[in-house]
């Protein structure tokens, strides 16, 4: 972020051999990503090894990448991609579950965040974790060994390694539905 910030200043003082650098190596990788992206079944940026701990903030976090790509060079195929992202957390997944509660027709219902459990109902707006194929705690280390990595999720308060609320990746979606929204 630093260095998108950097490159994306007006500052006259700034380095223009180092932002155009920045600028470069941020557009050749999400040309790699929009390919990616639509060879996925899913139309989704996530490769196998994505899907760890908090893989639905891995997905936000490319959306919010191409997003900034296309301020370096406006490009519909880097929008295009992030907004296949969003599709991804709101339901186009194996799952077809919105990993956002209380958003779209079949949004996960159990979080584990604690605010949530004390007053018995999901709070609006929270990103699940997602799918885990460290399967880090007991509910998902008792799922089948010869699962994909996309489909080893549990829509439980207990799986905390699936469905843990976290700043960092609630702060990737927002970037991403502010920037679909822009």
């Amino acid at each position: 972020m630093a260095l998108w910030t950097y490159a994306l200043s007006h500052q006259k003082t700034k380095d223009a051999e180092a932002a155009e650098a920045i600028r470069k190596r941020t557009l050749a990788a999400a040309h790699v990503v929009v390919e990616r992206t639509s060879s996925s079944p899913y139309r989704t940026s996530m490769k196998s090894t994505d899907y760890y701990w908090g893989s639905n903030g891995v997905a936000a976090g490319y959306g919010m990448y191409l997003l900034i790509a296309s301020q370096f060079a406006p490009d519909p195929s880097f929008t295009n991609a992030a907004r296949d992202n969003l599709h991804y957390l709101l339901g186009r997944n194996t799952f077809s579950l919105s990993w956002v509660t209380k958003v779209g027709e079949n949004p996960f219902q159990h979080p584990h965040h604690r605010p949530s459990v004390a007053t018995g109902e999901a709070w609006p707006g929270l990103l699940s974790g997602g799918p885990n194929a460290g399967r880090e705690d007991a509910v998902l280390a008792a799922f089948p060994k010869d699962l994909p990595p996309a489909k080893v999720y549990a829509d439980q308060m207990a799986s905390y390694a699936s469905n843990e609320i976290a700043i960092n990746w609630q702060a990737a979606l927002v970037f991403l539905l502010a920037g679909e929204l822009h």
